[in-house]
Parts: structure tokens; sequence; C-alpha cells
């Protein structure tokens, strides 16, 4: 499981070069650990865990939350 309740949104944002994912709530420590590990930073003015918008954190991130819908 994630440790969280729902879903996380993601939003790629490409007028900036990011990829942000929004949580509902504080992931747990061991989902803060990955996001740390693949390039994520908590970003307190947008609300979301953010890095640069790659091929391999997308890739990533589309593994590990199962979101496929992410352009």
């Amino acid at each position: 499981g994630l440790g969280i309740t729902a879903e996380p949104l993601f939003r790629s944002n490409v007028p900036a070069n990011r990829l942000q994912i929004f949580f509902d709530g504080k992931p747990d420590a061991d989902v803060r650990t990955r996001l740390k590990q693949n390039g994520f930073r908590w970003t307190p003015n947008s609300g979301a865990w953010q890095s640069y918008r790659h091929g391999y954190t997308l890739d990533w991130a589309k593994r590990e939350f199962n979101a496929e819908a992410i352009q």
C-alpha cells in the first residue's frame, strides 16, 4: 500500500518543466523516502511533491502509483 487514503493527483506542468504529485494528506515515511530517492522534493508553496519533468521521472511515477494517465 501507499500509506495514503486516496490516489495521488498528478500534474505535468510543461511550462515550468515540472512533474507535480499532490497527495490527500501527508504520505507515510516510506513513500516520502521513495519520492526523495527519485528526485522529488516537497514544495510548500504549491502543496505538491515536485521534480523536473524527465522521461525517467514520469516512468517511475507511473509504475509507483499505477498512474497511466500522466503525459
